[in-house]
């Protein structure tokens, strides 16, 4: 999506975060609901019905193109936003409901958008974002697994991951 609004995929993601208040996300919701859904066959996976996206999300521009024709790109930032934070609602009470856990640490790119953080927390009351002692205990556990994978240009993604 961040391709398509003109934007640098895997950098400017947040200016989608960004645009997204001042759209409307009725006009395309249901054009975003399409792209991507949880498998119904697996409910802790996502299936996208897009097909291939590549690096970047070059595959799937024409489709994209194709299906959000004529909408302003204001109201496609802010159904991609509230779509994101409905699926990963949905994909968390699936693995929550799956495993019994209620206490989660979620990470990863997707997790930097905190609009849907606000959202996953408010919609769960036990999740919370790790604090400073959740890392240190985290880093002290990778530590105990493998003391030399800290030392070293490691110690930069290990910090960055947390």
């Amino acid at each position: 999506m961040t391709k398509y609004l003109g934007l640098k995929p895997c950098e400017h993601e947040s200016k989608v975060m960004g645009l997204a208040p001042y759209g409307k996300p009725e006009y395309c919701i249901d054009k975003m609901r399409k792209m991507i859904k949880i498998n119904p066959a697996n409910e802790s996976q996502f299936k996208n019905t897009l097909g291939p996206v590549w690096i970047g999300g070059s595959a799937i521009q024409p489709l994209l193109r194709k299906m959000l024709k004529n909408q302003r790109f204001d109201n496609v930032a802010a159904a991609a936003q509230l779509h994101l934070e409905d699926i990963m609602k949905k994909w968390i009470s699936n693995a929550i409901k799956k495993t019994g856990i209620k206490k989660i640490v979620c990470a990863g790119g997707v997790f930097l958008n905190v609009k849907m953080n606000m959202v996953i927390r408010k919609y769960l009351q036990d999740l919370s974002s790790v604090n400073d002692n959740q890392k240190g205990q985290i880093l002290y556990i990778l530590h105990q697994m493998t003391a030399d994978f800290l030392w070293g240009a490691h110690w930069k993604v290990i910090f960055y991951i947390v």
